[in-house]
């Protein structure tokens, strides 16, 4: 059995001890609410519970607009658990140490640097130091355009300029 179907029905089968009972109509947002809530209790984790709560969603959506079986989707109406996100946490940490977005990429086994990127945030603090090396470098006017090429802006350049020093 694929990874995916696996996972799929045991999201299945947690929803249907919840709810086997019950019919479509009788599924309200306040009782979906009720769900998530001993779910947590009983150490489920986010992901898992919005998991399973997208699950039920896209078998209301099939019951609401192709079926035509109940007019409402009660998932619709819930907010889902907010999910923390280690990986996402892990890239950041090292971006905002210093590590290059090359060493991120590599270090989490991500295909691209875009990946990489996806997960790595800035705080506006751990700019400072690029920055700071960029005025160093570059020396602008009152107007932000660099001074060695009076009326021009660095990042308007073509590329051309670029590789022949701008």
């Amino acid at each position: 059995m694929l990874n995916s179907t696996r996972r799929d029905k045991s999201l299945a089968d947690h929803l249907n001890r919840a709810l086997w009972d019950l019919t479509l109509i009788q599924v309200r947002p306040a009782l979906l609410a009720e769900y998530k809530a001993k779910r947590r209790a009983a150490g489920g984790a986010a992901k898992t519970i919005n998991d399973e709560l997208t699950l039920l969603g896209h078998a209301y959506k099939l019951a609401t607009k192709e079926w035509e079986w109940v007019t409402d989707n009660p998932v619709q109406r819930i907010t889902k658990e907010k999910v923390r996100n280690q990986m996402e946490r892990w890239a950041t940490r090292l971006v905002q140490t210093g590590v290059d977005l090359y060493m991120v990429q590599k270090l989490g086994r991500r295909k691209t640097i875009t990946m990489g990127m996806r997960y790595a945030r800035h705080s506006p603090e751990s700019l400072r130091p690029g920055a700071e090396a960029l005025g160093r470098v570059v020396r602008w006017d009152e107007k932000g355009h660099d001074r060695k090429q009076p009326g021009r802006c660095g990042a308007f350049l073509s590329r051309q300029e670029q590789s022949d020093g701008g």
